[in-house]
């Protein structure tokens, strides 16, 4: 098993781990023992960042490898990240197949990853993401 998606550096480094969950209101003990299961069973790999796109937020860990459920370090409301892609849907996120919601996902971090905005969101500049995402590529190890 391996995440829904993986950016990657211009020189080929992992950057970001992205799982894609279609589970509305998770709760945030949910969602940081989820990730310590994705760390414990070997799914996520090394990488300094893990983001866990839900329909209703978007988790984004500083990665550290521990067997601790920890909450995120940042949240983003996913309807505002995903909204260039979500004007003409006129309906819910949570309303989206499993399918759709991940393909939405990928749509966001390819745009991300080639059109970095000049005022990133303030979840992704505090990170230090934002400013590393210039140039990588974006997989998917499970469409492969």
């Amino acid at each position: 098993m391996e995440p829904d998606f993986v950016v990657r550096s211009p020189n080929g480094q992992i950057l970001l781990a992205v799982e894609v969950k279609n589970r509305p209101h998770a709760s945030p003990q949910w969602a940081a023992e989820l990730r310590r299961n994705l760390i414990v069973n070997g799914v996520l790999p090394r990488a300094p960042y893990f983001l866990l796109a839900l329909p209703d937020r978007f988790l984004l860990w500083k990665q550290r490898y521990g067997a601790e459920a920890v909450p995120p370090d940042y949240q983003a409301d996913a309807e505002q990240v995903l909204r260039p892609f979500t004007d003409s849907l006129r309906r819910p996120l949570s309303s989206l197949s499993s399918d759709g919601f991940n393909m939405l996902v990928g749509l966001w971090l390819d745009d991300l990853v080639h059109k970095l905005p000049e005022h990133q969101a303030n979840w992704l500049a505090a990170s230090g993401l934002g400013d590393r995402l210039r140039d990588a590529v974006v997989s998917s190890p499970r469409a492969a």
